[in-house]
């Protein structure tokens, strides 16, 4: 028998999975370590400047390879998407 603990708040299901170390968001059953049925919301603030260090989605243990999104207004590609590898901007769209 699986071990489950259910948090519950208005509009939001969170399930751990204590036996298979699986925690899931808007899901019951999450099938990997981070399962998320539903938007995942990143930079709520508009903080992201346009680099990677800030406010972004980063990979690795050196956080090299990312994907960003510049929404502060500065710099350039408002808006856009910045997909970075060696910490160095690749391609923009």
């Amino acid at each position: 028998m699986k071990n489950k603990l259910f948090l519950s708040m208005p509009a939001i299901l969170m399930v751990i999975n204590s036996t298979a170390q699986n925690v899931g968001i808007g899901t019951v059953n999450p099938l990997k370590l981070f399962s998320v049925n539903g938007s995942i919301l990143v930079d709520q603030g508009n903080l992201n400047t346009g680099f990677l260090d800030s406010a972004a989605l980063r990979f690795g243990i050196n956080a090299n390879v990312g994907i960003s999104s510049n929404q502060s207004g500065a710099g350039t590609n408002l808006n856009g998407l910045d997909f970075w590898t060696n910490n160095t901007k690749r391609i923009t769209d």
